[in-house]
């Protein structure tokens, strides 16, 4: 898995005893692992499919936090939620680089 997909993963195991877990994403080894983990998941493999999916999500819940690796998701969410008008908080997942042995501690 990439640096971003680790963090997410390892957030979203940090956040389970708090919030409903969605795993949303392209089918591929981070989904896998989160559904291992017993998260739930949906997939997508293009930006309509995505829209489709966030769409549904954003009319089941009345509140969510989005946590996203790529902000055009992030503006994807922004856009369909301009109709709906939900509570969203908005995290953007960010990495340096994808070698963990040579990345110094924060």
């Amino acid at each position: 898995m990439y640096g971003t997909e680790r963090m997410a993963m390892a957030t979203a195991q940090g956040l389970a005893g708090d919030f409903e877990i969605i795993f949303i994403g392209p089918r591929g080894p981070a989904m896998d692992e989160a559904r291992k983990l017993g998260f739930e998941t949906r997939f997508f493999q293009s930006i309509p499919e995505l829209a489709r999916l966030l769409w549904g999500i954003l009319r089941q819940f009345d509140c969510l936090t989005f946590v996203s690796t790529l902000p055009r998701y992030s503006a994807i969410c922004m856009v369909l939620n301009l109709f709906l008008r939900r509570r969203i908080r908005q995290i953007q997942m960010i990495h340096g680089g994808g070698d963990e042995r040579r990345t110094s501690p924060a």
